[in-house]
């Protein structure tokens, strides 16, 4: 079958229920220098909701795009989508996610860039039964919340990321089980860069926390 290909686009100020500028279920479209800034949803992915779908995301940027529950730019569920060298910059939802809800779905994030994403928890991406591979990846800033929340059992791989200027770094816990490598967590400006409970148990290698 064909794979959609989206090139070049502009989305600005839509809304929906989940989804505000793309709703994909079963698709695997690739969405190559996409720009999408100040979209909402009155539930979840205040830009793009991705159901049981492998998307390839290159060259994107999220701007001030919200959700009411989870995922202020993109709401993942069961599948396996790949950012690579986006940015997502002032995305909030009202309760989990940032920018990244991230549930019961694997996929990678390579290159990406958070700046002052907000969210109750996980500020910049919610990983919940998840388990993507982060690499090479930047937060800074942010409103309330840890940058990374991992819970329920979820397993990412986290590696060379850094965390600057946070309210806080990683909260690990229902029974999680991320691998955390290389990566800084400095000047947290709330919390402290790592905070585990609910029986998880992080393996967290060659890491530096400092201010």
């Amino acid at each position: 079958a064909a794979t959609a290909r989206v090139t070049g686009g502009d989305f600005t100020n839509h809304s929906a229920t989940r989804g505000g500028d793309m709703y994909c279920h079963g698709e695997h479209p690739e969405v190559v220098d996409c720009s999408f800034s100040g979209s909402s949803a009155s539930d979840e992915g205040g830009s793009l909701y991705l159901d049981a779908t492998a998307p390839a995301l290159v060259d994107c940027a999220f701007t001030a795009t919200s959700a009411d529950n989870y995922g202020g730019a993109v709401s993942i569920w069961y599948g396996a989508p790949d950012f690579t060298f986006c940015q997502f910059a002032g995305c909030s939802s009202g309760f989990l996610g940032g920018a990244i809800d991230w549930r019961g779905a694997s996929g990678s994030m390579d290159d990406c860039l958070f700046l002052d994403c907000e969210a109750v928890s996980g500020s910049a991406i919610l990983c919940a039964s998840a388990s993507p591979q982060i690499t090479w990846c930047t937060i800074i800033g942010g409103v309330q919340g840890t940058a990374v929340r991992c819970h329920n059992y979820s397993a990412p791989t986290i590696h060379h990321v850094t965390i600057a200027s946070a309210p806080g770094g990683f909260y690990v816990d229902s029974n999680s089980t991320p691998a955390i490598s290389n990566t800084v967590v400095a000047f947290s400006t709330v919390a402290g860069a790592f905070y585990c409970d609910g029986m998880s148990t992080p393996d967290i290698t060659q890491c530096i926390s400092y201010g």
